[in-house]
């Protein structure tokens, strides 16, 4: 990792610490913050979730995308965004935000792909996907999620 990113994820983690604890101190109510992660990949849902553990937030991993809809639901006063991989054996991520949306309509939706082509592009449009991510992951760009769509809809719980 090169020292802009690390100094520039070093300060984005010392926001969101800085934020939670101002809003919650003493209630332990920072770590009901959640983001949903789901990805048929173990490795990726680890890569993932503990970049989130690190912002102070908690992480709900599920390899079974029909899964998530219920954790969505049940998650949905608190759910700051959700993180699904594109392609998984049971529904694909587009399928999992037309499912969701019905639920949760304004939380923040990001799709993990390593092949994103025009057409998925613009069916996120219509789906309103806040963004498509590379595969695997970097910090650069999870720091642009959690700086983004994730972080305004964290300050609309709070």
């Amino acid at each position: 990792m090169s020292t802009p990113e690390k100094d520039f994820w070093n300060k984005t983690l010392t926001e969101y610490q800085t934020l939670l604890a101002s809003r919650f101190a003493g209630s332990g109510t920072a770590d009901k913050l959640t983001v949903l992660v789901i990805d048929d990949e173990k490795e990726i849902l680890d890569l993932v979730s503990a970049q989130i553990e690190e912002l102070g937030l908690r992480a709900i991993t599920m390899t079974d995308p029909t899964m998530a809809v219920a954790a969505a639901d049940q998650n949905k006063w608190n759910l700051a965004g959700i993180i699904s991989d594109y392609q998984m054996p049971q529904v694909d991520g587009i399928s999992l935000r037309k499912l969701l949306l019905e639920i949760i309509p304004d939380v923040p939706f990001f799709i993990l792909s390593a092949h994103v082509d025009k057409e998925m592009a613009l069916r996120g449009l219509e789906l309103k996907i806040s963004a498509f991510l590379n595969k695997p992951l970097d910090v650069g760009s999870f720091c642009q999620v959690f700086n983004g769509d994730i972080r305004k809809r964290i300050e609309a719980i709070l």
